[in-house]
């Protein structure tokens, strides 16, 4: 189970979550606002899943499982986007970049997410 951690104006330490995702673990900074992520690797071993992930404006750090993305991969293929991972988290990123909070109905699974766009 991944480990999410956000923070504003203040360093993040990701020890205290190793043991929630030992597969990675990252930081992304955007301004004030700090986005971290430990993975446990299930549906896509590829590092180009780790998180947390952005796609375009979207900085994502999601934790569980969408069951419905292979269908929302093809509906974002349908509208124009390419992806360059299998698994379900740039289908998140992806989605909320297309249809922003609207996304989230469409979303069908098990998760915890935090976000932000620029």
């Amino acid at each position: 189970m991944c480990g999410i951690l956000v923070s504003f104006d203040r360093e993040l330490n990701l020890d205290c979550l190793a043991h929630r995702g030992p597969d990675a673990q990252g930081i992304v900074r955007r301004g004030h606002l700090a986005v971290g992520h430990t993975r446990l690797a299930i549906l896509d071993l590829d590092h180009r899943s780790d998180q947390p992930f952005v796609y375009r404006d979207v900085l994502l750090s999601y934790n569980g499982e969408l069951w419905n993305y292979q269908n929302l991969r093809d509906q974002l293929e349908d509208l124009g986007h390419n992806f360059n991972t299998t698994g379900d988290t740039e289908v998140f990123a992806v989605a909320l970049a297309q249809w922003g909070t609207d996304a989230l109905p469409r979303l069908h699974g098990m998760f915890a997410a935090a976000w932000t766009t620029d």
